[in-house]
């Protein structure tokens, strides 16, 4: 079954992981967070909350729906610029042009329709304001299997999820012209690949997949199914003789836009 996003012992799921530092040099050379107000929105356990805090911003605001992940991000985030608030993220109750960046991480495939978050984070951006959006496309999660991509033989082993990846996630022109119809400015889409985390060991990794750390799609495969798949990946790591320093990549697709105007 999905992912529980509201159950306890998934608090940690999204927040003991530390941010990518190619990732965060990408970042500043685009949208620089020193001295900016920036909301997270969908912050889970406030993971790039504190990235942006750790880059000197002057306020970071993250919003999710989940009391249990912003409990976590709270704990593990202890600064006077946070502020943790429980809200949806078509609804913040931010007051207007609030934010100078506004940032959506892993949000957007949990959203049919997109024209309500775009209206929000228009509405909540200042006039000027950077609104950046990563996720992943069909194309991005269906890519083959490489030693650096795990993903690659979490799709390849598992029909099923294929099918769910390709049914929740956006095309990248279509969420460009969801922005478009929107009414913002300067859209731009990306490609980025960014490193999840490096594993010390194959051990390490087998651990982290039976557990479902950080992988939503891997609750949708029962303990059978998820101990088959760790099995399958085992052998074909052991097969290429990867067993130490094992780094997972992902492949995600970043739309950038600007308000202009009201």
């Amino acid at each position: 079954m999905p992912i529980d996003f509201f159950a306890e012992h998934n608090r940690s799921s999204y927040a003991s992981r530390t941010a990518d530092l190619d990732w965060c040099r990408w970042l500043k050379q685009r949208v620089n967070p020193q001295g900016k107000v920036i909301v997270d929105l969908g912050c889970g356990g406030g993971i790039y909350s504190r990235v942006f805090l750790g880059m000197g911003a002057q306020q970071v605001i993250g919003i999710d729906s989940s009391p249990v992940m912003l409990k976590e991000a709270e704990a593990t985030t202890p600064s006077d610029r946070v502020h943790w608030q429980l809200g949806d993220v078509t609804d913040t109750g931010l007051a207007d042009e609030t934010a100078d960046l506004l940032f959506l991480r892993a949000v957007i495939h949990h959203l049919t329709d997109l024209a309500p978050i775009l209206a929000e984070c228009r509405r909540i951006l200042k006039t000027g304001g950077t609104l950046l959006i990563q996720d992943r496309t069909p194309e991005d999660c269906l890519l083959p299997a490489e030693p650096h991509h795990l993903r690659g033989y979490i799709m390849s082993y598992c029909s099923e999820l294929q099918k769910i990846e390709i049914a929740r996630r956006h095309h990248r022109e279509d969420v460009s012209h969801a922005m478009n119809i929107a009414g913002w400015s300067e859209i731009k889409s990306e490609t980025l690949w960014e490193t999840r985390c490096t594993y010390n060991t194959l051990d390490e990794l087998e651990k982290e997949i039976l557990n479902r750390t950080g992988r939503s799609i891997l609750h949708d495969l029962s303990d059978v199914e998820l101990l088959s798949l760790t099995q399958k990946i085992h052998q074909e790591y052991t097969t290429q003789g990867i067993l130490t320093n094992i780094p997972d990549r992902d492949r995600w697709t970043v739309w950038t836009g600007t308000k202009v105007g009201s």
